[in-house]
């Protein structure tokens, strides 16, 4: 990868192939997370309510690594600060209704 890359038009074959395949997995992801979320309400499973929460967290993630491959080297180090945030989504996800039911 590049490391002066700062936009689309800078990246290679190889890093517009990532971003592509990176894509599907969230748009997946994503999507998945709305069925999975649907069938908890249905069935009233609170583990599948979980499960779809990591589940929009991972389509999240697979987003900003999308972004991420066309940005410089710099702003990529500075990217880890937004992961570790959306990480902590679920947990706080999980705790607000265990503290106010």
């Amino acid at each position: 990868m590049t490391s002066g890359a700062s936009g689309a038009a800078g990246m290679t074959a190889a890093e517009r192939s990532l971003r592509r395949a990176v894509m599907w997995v969230a748009i997946l992801n994503l999507a998945y997370a709305v069925v999975e979320f649907s069938m908890s309400r249905l069935i009233g499973s609170v583990s599948l309510a979980a499960d779809s929460i990591d589940f929009v967290e991972d389509g999240l993630l697979n987003i900003l690594i999308f972004f991420a491959v066309a940005w410089t080297l710099h702003r990529r180090a500075r990217i880890g600060h937004a992961l570790a945030l959306i990480i902590l989504l679920p947990a706080a996800a999980t705790l607000v209704p265990a503290c106010w039911p």
